[in-house]
C-alpha cells in the first residue's frame, strides 16, 4: 500500500480503509480491526472473528496522515508498504480450534486497560458500554 492509495480511498469510499485484521493473541477468536479514517483518524476496533459489530472501538487523532502513518508503522510492526487494504476483501483469518466467544475476557480487559493501542496517540472509546468499563 501506498499513501496515494490511502488517499485515493480516502476520495472514493467514505473516506475509511482497513489496513489490518489480524487475531488477538490474548483472545483466541476475536479480531484487531485497525482502520484509517480521513484526515488522519486511527480506529482500532475489537470483534468476534467475521462480526463486524459490537466490540469495543477505540480512536484517536493523529496530526496529520503521515503521523498516522507512522504511528501504526510501528504497531503493526511493518511498513506501510507491506499493509493490506482488507477493505476491498472478506479475507479473515483462519479462526483457531481453540477460539471462545468470552465477552467477559474482552470486559476484563477493557476494564484494566490491557488492550494493546498504537503508542503515541491518545485514545478514546467510542461506546458508553465500554467507556464505562474503562473509568470504572
Amino acid at each position: 500500500m501506498t499513501k496515494d492509495e490511502i488517499l485515493q480511498w480516502f476520495a472514493v469510499k467514505r473516506g475509511a480503509v482497513c489496513v489490518d485484521r489480524r487475531e488477538v493473541d490474548a483472545l483466541p477468536g476475536y479480531l484487531r480491526h485497525v482502520t484509517l479514517r480521513a484526515p488522519a483518524r486511527v480506529d482500532v476496533e475489537f470483534l468476534w472473528h467475521s462480526v463486524d459489530e459490537g466490540g469495543p472501538t477505540f480512536v484517536a487523532d493523529a496530526s496529520d496522515l503521515d503521523s498516522a502513518i507512522h504511528c501504526l508503522e510501528k504497531y503493526l510492526g511493518m511498513p506501510l508498504a507491506e499493509w493490506e487494504n482488507f477493505s476491498t476483501s472478506d479475507r479473515y483469518p483462519e479462526l483457531r480450534a481453540s477460539a471462545v466467544r468470552n465477552p467477559e475476557r474482552v470486559r476484563d480487559l477493557v476494564a484494566s486497560h490491557m488492550l494493546e493501542l498504537p503508542p503515541s496517540l491518545s485514545f478514546s472509546i467510542q461506546e458508553s458500554y465500554w467507556r464505562s468499563l474503562a473509568e470504572s
